[in-house]
């Protein structure tokens, strides 16, 4: 009787233990808000119900990711603004310079009307969101793409050469000139 109530013992340890895994932070991006209930019926009979928190929003809601910017992003902005350029960019300079070799490399303009960008890992992001600094080095890192056709309003995030995540939406294209016109930030990696 005593190793029955040992082993059920452990069964539940285990049980509430997992279970307990999003109420102490631990989260999945794709996880959707759910009750999780288990029970172990034996000498002792327990239950235990954990609800797992909501899915993480990119607007910074039920705890989702913050927004550029916001207290708990602890990156600071390295550069900001407008660059127009065709070929490599050099976004790690202050101010960014088209100048020898670089962190993002637009190829050209396709004929439905996207800059073309090659060579480095990037990610384009779904239409309408912003990434933070923290969720662009983990896309860059887990979901690279290094093709990317990106029509104006979109956005890509990437890492620089220095290791600066950084993030680029196309404002315009020249197709005459052949350049795309990007609002860039590249933000500090924090010491």
């Amino acid at each position: 009787m005593a190793a029955l109530i040992t082993a059920v013992t452990g069964v539940l340890t285990f049980l509430v233990g997992f279970i307990a895994l999003p109420a102490a932070g631990v989260r999945s991006p794709l996880g959707a808000a759910a009750t999780v209930t288990a029970t172990t019926t034996a000498a002792v009979t327990a239950t235990a119900t954990v609800t797992a928190p909501a899915p993480l929003s990119s607007a910074g809601e039920n705890g989702g990711t913050p927004s550029p910017g916001s207290p708990t992003d602890s990156y600071a902005e390295h550069w900001s603004g407008r660059v127009k350029f065709n070929g490599w960019f050099n976004l790690d300079s202050v101010p960014p310079s088209s100048d020898g070799g670089g962190d993002l490399r637009m190829d050209g303009i396709t004929d439905t009307g996207a800059a073309t960008f090659i060579d480095f890992n990037m990610v384009e992001m779904p239409k309408g969101e912003t990434p933070t600094p923290d969720s662009c080095v983990l896309l860059v890192k887990t979901q690279p793409d290094q093709n990317i056709d990106l029509p104006v309003g979109r956005t890509i995030c990437f890492v620089t050469d220095e290791g600066r995540p950084a993030m680029a939406t196309v404002v315009s294209l020249d197709k005459v000139d052949v350049k795309a016109t990007l609002d860039v930030t590249v933000w500090e990696v924090p010491a």
